[in-house]
């Protein structure tokens, strides 16, 4: 999704629109969150949550145990807390950046060196409706999957991998995330114009098409039907 730096929504300038959308992204969050995003006081950022329950971005979660209302985004404020401010581009420019990524994600997934593959890539957005063309990036998905089944053993061939990439890593963490880091950097080939999401495509559009599965890939490294799911 791409939206002007300067356009308004729901009475709230949009990057900082997205940043409230992201402080609720997919969770139930009460509504201090809010009022800390906003710098508001409580009944006006009370109203500008109703606002953007109203115009479909929230919608109710649940209650704490004390009663207070928590809010999550919808699949419409998933797509805003997505949203882009980078310059558009064509639909031809996009249709081959998709080919290049199918392209690169053939390569990735035949090298047994990874340790992660893709199962499916799907594109959606803007990309979809062909009346459309200008498009603010290209909105890929992809499913990714680990090829060890075993946990701990992969935890340890992890650790390895990113020991033998050279880099530096100062948290534990990091090194564990290094092959999701290094599929995403060579998915995107470092494209302004690709916007890459991991997560789970459901939460953000109803609508959607596979531009590549690795089981009709012949060249691919084939996963094990128990392959867990990496994100």
């Amino acid at each position: 999704m791409r939206i002007a730096k300067a356009a308004v929504v729901c009475g709230v300038p949009a990057p900082l629109a997205r940043e409230l959308m992201r402080a609720y992204q997919s969770r139930g969050r009460p509504l201090k969150t809010a009022r800390a995003v906003l710098e508001l006081d409580e009944a006006t950022a009370r109203r500008v949550v109703e606002r953007f329950c109203a115009d479909g971005f929230l919608e109710p979660s649940q209650r704490w145990a004390g009663g207070e209302h928590q809010w999550r985004t919808t699949i419409k404020g998933n797509s805003l807390a997505r949203a882009r401010f980078s310059k558009p581009i064509t639909r031809a420019t996009a249709y081959r950046l998709l080919n290049e990524t199918v392209s690169r994600v053939r390569v990735y997934n035949r090298d047994p060196s990874h340790l992660l593959a893709v199962g499916e890539l799907a594109v959606f957005g803007s990309y979809l409706d062909d009346s459309v063309e200008q498009l603010g990036d290209l909105d890929l998905a992809a499913t990714v999957y680990r090829r060890d089944c075993d946990g701990w053993r992969h935890i340890e061939r992890t650790l390895d991998y990113a020991e033998a990439s050279g880099r530096d890593f100062p948290m534990y963490t990091d090194r564990l995330a290094w092959p999701v880091w290094e599929l995403v950097m060579f998915l995107k080939n470092r494209s302004t114009a690709i916007s890459l999401t991991l997560e789970d495509l459901s939460a953000l559009t109803g609508r959607f098409e596979v531009a590549y599965r690795i089981s009709s890939d012949p060249d691919a490294i084939q996963l094990d039907p128990a392959a867990p799911i990496e994100r």
